[in-house]
């Protein structure tokens, strides 16, 4: 894998490098209708859009609340983080696969010398509290980007973290994940993470191919 140290989240140099490429949170949406083709995604015809123009800061700016809430507190939690465990976590601003080019990770945190990644949420006060309650929803509403984590880096433990400063109880939920943790993705489909590595691996070549011949076939088309 290719580590990009220097590059800061959020710069239009970050943003350009991953133009036309498949993050964690992207990841989600291309792992849907998974008894269809990848063409039948909504985000396929994205993907395939940014192969054909190229990168444009203007486009690719919108801020939502929860985003903005996300930037202000992640680096607090990650902060929280090394304190509680006594680790320094590394940030990088992108990672780029060796084996699949389309896809990378803007990790939250990373720490080489454990072999763990760590995927912070900042949520409103009613979902962290529900994952309090039920650690299992939060890798089910964030089961891609955990995933990505193990795809792209190659590490043995991901820890979810959902962070609330306001909360006086647990401000902080830790959930430490390996490659045998179950996730549930539907209501009568439960995995260990290591078999969703591959089934996601096996979606991002298909993705990779269909780009190809898609951009092969229209290429072709306009030389008439």
């Amino acid at each position: 894998m290719k580590i990009y140290k220097e590059l800061q989240q959020g710069s239009t140099e970050w943003l350009e490098i991953k133009h036309a490429k498949v993050g964690g949170s992207r990841l989600a949406k291309i792992m849907t209708k998974l008894d269809k083709s990848v063409r039948e995604c909504s985000e396929y015809y994205a993907i395939l859009a940014e192969h054909m123009e190229d990168f444009d800061p203007f486009e690719v700016n919108f801020q939502s609340v929860a985003m903005a809430r996300g930037n202000e507190f992640e680096p607090l939690a990650r902060k929280e983080y090394e304190r509680i465990y006594g680790v320094t976590v590394e940030q990088y601003g992108w990672i780029q696969s060796d084996e699949i080019k389309i896809a990378g990770i803007s990790p939250d945190g990373h720490i080489p010398p454990l072999g763990k990644a760590i995927e912070i949420k900042c949520p409103s006060d009613n979902t962290h509290v529900m994952y309090m309650l039920n650690p299992a929803a939060f890798l089910e509403e964030y089961c891609w980007q955990m995933v990505h984590n193990f795809l792209v880096i190659g590490v043995k433990l991901v820890d979810g973290i959902s962070f609330r400063p306001e909360n006086k109880i647990k401000p902080m939920l830790v959930i430490p994940t390996t490659k045998d943790t179950l996730i549930q993705i539907s209501k009568k489909e439960c995995y260990p993470i290591s078999y969703l590595v591959e089934l996601a691996t096996k979606r991002l070549i298909e993705l990779e191919m269909c780009i190809k011949e898609d951009l092969e076939m229209l290429s072709k088309e306009n030389q008439f």
